[in-house]
């Protein structure tokens, strides 16, 4: 039976029948201002998803919330790829990053440097603010822009953005939104919303 067909879902169960070879992260970063980490970069292979909600690893291992509402289900950014990022603490809330991967390579399998003289780049923006609320209850907004061209591989130029909100309520509670979105046919959805709270 096909389940995912009969309940018309438009990405496939986490089960595959194959096994699938990528190199997601290998990067090289150095920290400038040890105390207060003003200033950082990365060389490697870096994947976009890295910035794309930064907790969103807590909200899958440490809370067991499922994929779908913790991850940017429209993204059409790559894999991962070559490149590099700059990372800067505006302040003791706020950080600011920006960079930008090889797009020639987007299911990332392996390290490809023959079509970086190309330019086909994958460039990103994110921004992130971790304020607390009465000086007790600690928040999380995050933002992500990006920009996908099109190349061999996947012939469709993307743009799209991520937006991820959440703030404790309590020392046991929290609540999050997460809305997405996409231009271009590259991805199955264009845009994504989830509300909740943990």
């Amino acid at each position: 039976i096909d389940v995912a067909k009969k309940e018309k879902m438009a990405t496939l169960l986490n089960s595959y029948d194959t096994n699938y070879n990528e190199l997601y992260e290998l990067y090289y970063e150095h920290l400038f201002g040890q105390k207060d980490n003003y200033l950082s970069f990365g060389l490697g292979q870096i994947p976009i998803s890295k910035f794309d909600s930064p907790i969103k690893s807590d909200l899958q291992t440490q809370y067991f919330l499922n994929s779908s509402l913790a991850q940017n289900t429209t993204f059409s950014y790559p894999t991962s790829g070559i490149g590099g990022y700059v990372s800067s603490n505006l302040n003791e809330y706020t950080s600011l990053i920006f960079g930008a991967i090889d797009a020639t390579n987007p299911l990332a399998n392996g390290i490809h440097i023959k079509n970086l003289d190309k330019y086909k780049l994958s460039k990103f923006i994110a921004i992130n603010y971790y304020p607390k609320l009465f000086d007790k209850y600690q928040s999380s907004y995050s933002l992500l822009l990006y920009d996908k061209p099109s190349v061999e591989k996947s012939p469709i130029n993307s743009k799209g953005w991520s937006l991820y909100l959440a703030q404790d309520i309590s020392d046991r509670c929290s609540l999050f939104f997460r809305i997405n979105g996409s231009s271009g046919d590259y991805s199955l959805i264009n845009k994504s919303y989830s509300l909740g709270f943990l």
